[in-house]
């Protein structure tokens, strides 16, 4: 994993200047991007970080992380705090002039040449991104664009017709010989990178679809909201909170979500999608920040999503809802896509509302989803990637108490939000009377005089953790 991760975060798929991913490779080697820019791509790299970073430790992580969140910031969150859904490959230019050479073309009746149009259009695919070395020489003076050059594959014929895409792969795996030396070099890399976004924001800037998707939203959410926690990073859950805060009020009317919002204007009934990905979202913010109105949203929306959209016949959800506008055949697949399947997502929100709302209806659920549909994913387990996880999360999932309050108990509840997210589900229990009756850490938990973690796997729980360097081991010793 680390050797792929490693080449996208180095190579031209990532802006090294603003942040944030483009939507995929043309190329072996993860150098030329085509350079549209998508939230859910985004959110996904962005949770996918944040675990490799608790995994490895590698700085590189946790640098691409910030900055991806600090594009989100900049270039796509809208004024009430949502996010947008894309940033275009080409130019607001180049779109007009492009429409503007069609209507030219059909009013001359010349429809044969708008393809050809199109082609030519896309050599200038890009632009905003890519560097001549003059221009990069002007804009840094030639000593230290000398520098820069060196070390992102600058040079005066280019690396990608003509144009360079900046990139470090040349030098991978890197080595420095001293901490010292490095760190001195990546301030001076980050002065430089920054005078070349101030000269590139000059530049016209790419098409931004600036409609917001609830289930788009809900992956960048829960990403924000696990990638934060487990990053110390208070202020990338606050921004999903916000985010989170807008779809709610404003893309809900009752406890039925729309799809999408622009202007004023809502799109309603949602899709499954936006049901799964939402509710999901709703639970990563209850564990990150323990506020109960969370909780509260994601079991009213996982109702709704149970009225309107359940198959009965396999225990999973169709894509539309059942007072939809009529299709021959109500759409219903399992596999992935770009993004998890609503059904995979789903069958993890339900593991998850089972132990945090207390309720053994949800397990039930899931386990009811899981035998109507896995019997699909036998065929084909690379595309339910998404559903092979939730039941990752069933068997091995471990619940992991705090209770009590005070000094004690908030650091071991920040020691315990560092532990991955993947397999680990956050209890916060002020007192036994916070759990159900039948949770194994109950009687624990009356013992426990003081703040204490315990770390429960199915009906076992630890002895009382009462150091945040203890979760891990704790941890461990119950698997």
């Amino acid at each position: 994993m680390e050797l792929s991760l490693d080449h996208i975060c180095e190579g031209g798929i990532y802006d090294h200047l603003g942040g944030g991913f483009a939507r995929y490779s043309v190329d072996e080697r993860w150098l030329v991007p085509h350079f549209e820019k998508m939230l859910y791509d985004n959110a996904q790299l962005l949770e996918l970080l944040a675990t490799a970073y608790a995994a490895t430790g590698k700085s590189l992580y946790r640098e691409r992380a910030a900055e991806t969140v600090g594009w989100l910031q900049r270039e796509m969150t809208t004024r009430e705090g949502a996010f947008c859904a894309s940033l275009d490959a080409d130019s607001d230019e180049d779109r007009r002039n492009r429409e503007d050479r069609h209507h030219e073309q059909r009013d001359a009746g010349a429809q044969r040449n708008i393809a050809a149009l199109d082609a030519d259009s896309e050599g200038e695919e890009g632009k905003f991104y890519v560097w001549s070395a003059a221009e990069i020489k002007q804009v840094l003076g030639p000593d230290d664009a000398a520098f820069f050059a060196a070390r992102y594959d600058v040079s005066s014929g280019g690396n990608f017709e003509g144009h360079n895409i900046l990139n470090r792969l040349k030098d991978l795996p890197r080595s420095i010989e001293s901490e010292a030396a490095a760190q001195a070099e990546r301030g001076r890399l980050a002065i430089l990178r920054s005078k070349l976004l101030t000269a590139r924001e000059k530049r016209i800037r790419p098409g931004l679809d600036d409609k917001v998707l609830a289930d788009w939203n809900g992956l960048m959410i829960a990403a924000l909201a696990n990638a934060g926690a487990l990053m110390g990073e208070p202020g990338w859950i606050a921004m999903a909170a916000r985010a989170f805060g807008f779809i709610a009020s404003t893309m809900a009317r009752g406890d039925r979500l729309g799809h999408s919002w622009r202007e004023g204007r809502l799109q309603l009934p949602g899709l499954a999608s936006d049901f799964a990905a939402m509710t999901r979202a709703a639970l990563t913010l209850y564990e990150a920040t323990g506020e109960r109105s969370h909780l509260d949203q994601a079991v009213s929306w996982q109702r709704a999503f149970d009225r309107h959209y359940a198959d009965p016949e396999t225990g999973g959800y169709f894509l539309t809802a059942d007072d939809a506008e009529g299709l021959v055949v109500r759409p219903g697949a399992t596999t992935d896509d770009a993004t998890p399947n609503p059904n995979g997502i789903a069958a993890q929100n339900l593991v998850r509302l089972a132990v945090l709302a207390g309720n053994d209806g949800f397990r039930a659920q899931a386990d009811r989803l899981f035998d109507g549909v896995l019997s699909a994913a036998a065929d084909n387990l690379i595309a339910h990637a998404s559903l092979l996880n939730a039941l990752d999360l069933r068997l091995r999932a471990a619940e992991i108490v705090v209770t009590g309050s005070g000094a004690r108990a908030d650091t071991l509840l920040a020691a315990a939000l560092k532990i991955p997210f993947l397999d680990r589900i956050m209890l916060r229990a002020p007192s036994a009377d916070a759990l159900p009756a039948s949770h194994p850490a109950r009687d624990k938990i009356t013992a426990a005089s003081d703040g204490a973690a315990f770390v429960c796997v199915g009906e076992r729980c630890s002895l009382p953790v009462t150091e945040p360097e203890g979760l891990a081991a704790a941890l461990d010793a119950m698997r």
